[in-house]
Formats: C-alpha cells, sequence, structure tokens
C-alpha cells in the first residue's frame, strides 16, 4: 500500500486506497477482550478493533489498492472468512481517521490544536528494549498508584463532601485575590499536564509504539497544553 502524490491521485471513491504502512499493535485488555489499534506511525492515524475482528479489518485495508470496488472487496472477503463483513463500514471509519488516500482525516486539526501557539518542541529519540522495559514497569506502577490514590480522594471526597462543595469557590484565592489564584492555576497546569501527556508516553511505549516529539502550546495564547505525538 502506498500514498505517495502519483499513486493516491488514483483514488476514486469506487476504488479506494489505502496509505502506506499500515500496522497493528496490542493497545490494553478491556472485559476480558484485546483491543488493537491499527494505523500508521509517520501520520499518527490510528482506528481501534477488538482482537476477534483483526486479522478480518487487516485484510479489508489491505485490499483497498485501487483495484477494486468495495462491492467486490466485499464479495472477497465473504469468500476468505465464509461470513459477511460490512466492508462499507469499514472503509468509512479507516477513511474517517484518514487511512484512505485523498480523505481529510489526515490533515484534519482538532478545535484545541488549531488554536494554539506552539512554544517549544523537543524531538524524542528511539529508545533500547531495555529502557522500554523499565518504562513498561514503572508504568504499571503508577497505574496502581494512581488507582490508590483516586480511591482515597473519593472516600475523602465522601467523607467530607459537604464541607468541600461549600468551600469549593475559595479554592482558588490566593491571598484573597481570585486574579492571583488563577495565574497559580494556570502555572500549575503546566506540571501538572506534562504529568498526564507522560502517561500517554508510557502507555504508548506499553503498547509498542514510539513517541518521536513532545511539545508545549498555548491554548488560546493562555492556557499551557503538552503534546505527545
Amino acid at each position: 500500500m502506498s500514498d505517495t502524490n502519483s499513486y493516491c491521485s488514483e483514488k476514486t471513491d469506487k476504488f479506494p486506497i489505502a496509505i502506506e504502512n499500515i500496522e497493528y499493535w496490542f493497545l490494553m485488555q478491556k472485559d476480558n477482550q484485546k483491543i488493537y489499534i491499527i494505523g500508521n506511525v509517520s501520520k499518527d492515524r490510528y482506528i481501534k478493533v477488538y482482537e476477534k475482528n483483526l486479522q478480518i479489518v487487516m485484510s479489508v485495508l489491505k485490499s483497498f489498492d485501487g483495484k477494486s470496488s468495495l462491492n467486490q472487496i466485499d464479495n472477497m472477503i465473504k469468500t476468505k472468512y465464509g461470513k459477511s463483513v460490512d466492508v462499507n463500514q469499514i472503509y468509512l471509519k479507516a477513511e474517517k481517521a484518514g487511512l484512505i488516500c485523498g480523505s481529510g482525516g489526515s490533515n484534519e486539526k482538532s478545535e484545541i490544536k488549531a488554536l494554539s501557539l506552539p512554544v517549544f518542541s523537543v524531538n524524542i529519540p528511539k529508545l533500547s528494549t531495555n529502557i522500554k522495559k523499565i518504562i513498561g514497569a514503572l508504568w504499571r506502577l503508577y497505574t496502581v498508584i494512581g488507582i490508590v490514590v483516586i480511591l482515597f480522594g473519593a472516600f475523602v471526597l465522601i467523607k467530607n463532601g459537604s464541607n468541600n462543595i461549600l468551600t469549593m469557590d475559595r479554592t482558588i484565592l490566593l491571598d484573597n485575590s481570585y486574579l492571583k489564584g488563577f495565574a497559580a492555576t494556570l502555572l500549575m497546569m503546566v506540571p501538572s499536564l506534562l504529568m498526564h501527556e507522560i502517561s500517554h508516553f508510557a502507555a504508548a511505549i506499553s503498547s509498542s509504539l514510539d513517541p518521536s516529539k513532545v511539545s508545549l502550546n498555548l491554548y488560546l495564547g493562555i492556557m499551557p497544553i503538552w503534546y505527545v505525538k
């Protein structure tokens, strides 16, 4: 599968072409079912599928080669797997995610990214297998600690709920000033959001993905937001 300009320019609605280098990685386990992501690392575009549908979806995407229509692919997949598959639904999902040549998904920006001003960005070097294993172990420990903290916080909130609710309007006061409190809150958001994105970084590595860049942006020129790509 290729996404070069000349190759993708041949794409039509009747004969779709998937972008190049589409692979899959394990993401998580939920309700005793494994969930995988399928996509392209360099373009940072993905869709999620359950393990039971993984091979079928991969076969459908590989069939998007510009030589077959959706109906033809539908028949090929039905013959190969002996059951009906909603090829059109897979196509629409892949198109929305930007995995189809000529689709707008790969060029779309979220509202936050579109309205953010870049401050700086740093490229992340490729990590060795040993470092990835260490990060994976730390991520699992971090997850356990996070669950304990959340449960403890919920317990405290329930135990002292009425008092907390009555004093919530004072939580952003600093020296009896809401303006100072607001400014301090923005400053505290920088490290807290960085920790949030670091968790995304660790989760990505645990899923065998390689984060390539970390950047700091200002949403609407005010609110600091970190991104990990």
